[in-house]
């Protein structure tokens, strides 16, 4: 076997842990599916399976190099597209304002799995306007920070017109580290340079991933919105 010389661990650069690695990650990788698969419900899909017998079978060799031949994976009960929904659904009924914060995460989660050229454009289009709802609908629901009296409808208006001073009221009342706003502005201009201007703006998976976490960190600080990943 491949232990260290202490036996206290495994020596990853010894032949035979070389050649049993790719078998671990294919075993390792459809297992994990299938724990996630059934999370939601472990007593009806495992524990309940208390008494069993064991088959004895012969073990086939598999060649270097080739993926194993794995029983199907049961279809996923809970859709993806709406497992922030699921999740949220306490706050979403105190709160149901922020219903559309949580499904356009959600969208998120749809737009990936489909295979458009543009989908991160339509990803970041997508991030950047429901960062700005969300301090929009955080003051106009939030009277005890925003009173009626101060925050009438008219100087709403005016503030919504310009989202620096939306940021900058909102921050007055509640902490949004700087980071988080660096990244909004970054891609906020991003995202204006292929909405109002001729040009064509590549957009990273790795943009919408630091973006999405920094919107749902704003949606956790001004809603105690959570979300997975």
């Amino acid at each position: 076997m491949p232990w260290t010389s202490n036996k206290s661990g495994i020596h990853f650069d010894h032949p035979v842990f070389r050649a049993l690695r790719p078998t671990l990650i294919d075993l390792t990788s459809h297992f994990s599916k299938l724990s996630r698969r059934f999370k939601d419900d472990w007593p009806g899909h495992v524990t309940r399976y208390d008494k069993g017998e064991i088959e004895v079978a012969q073990a086939v060799e598999t060649r270097a190099g080739r993926r194993l031949i794995l029983p199907a994976l049961p279809r996923e009960t809970r859709p993806r597209g709406v497992r922030q929904k699921r999740k949220n659904q306490a706050q979403t009924d105190k709160q149901p304002w922020t219903l559309g914060l949580v499904e356009a995460i959600d969208a998120i989660d749809l737009i990936e799995r489909y295979q458009l050229e543009t989908r991160n454009r339509i990803a970041l289009i997508l991030l950047d306007s429901n960062f700005e709802i969300a301090l929009k609908e955080f003051m106009f629901h939030r009277k005890d920070l925003f009173p009626a009296h101060e925050f009438t409808d008219a100087k709403l208006r005016q503030l919504f017109s310009r989202r620096s001073e939306v940021i900058r009221t909102v921050r007055s009342k509640i902490t949004i580290p700087y980071d988080i706003i660096d990244v909004a502005n970054h891609y906020y201009e991003l995202r204006n340079k292929f909405i109002h201007e001729r040009a064509t703006v590549d957009v990273s998976d790795r943009d919408i991933a630091i973006y999405r976490t920094a919107v749902e960190r704003v949606l956790n600080t001004l809603f105690n919105l959570e979300f997975d990943r």
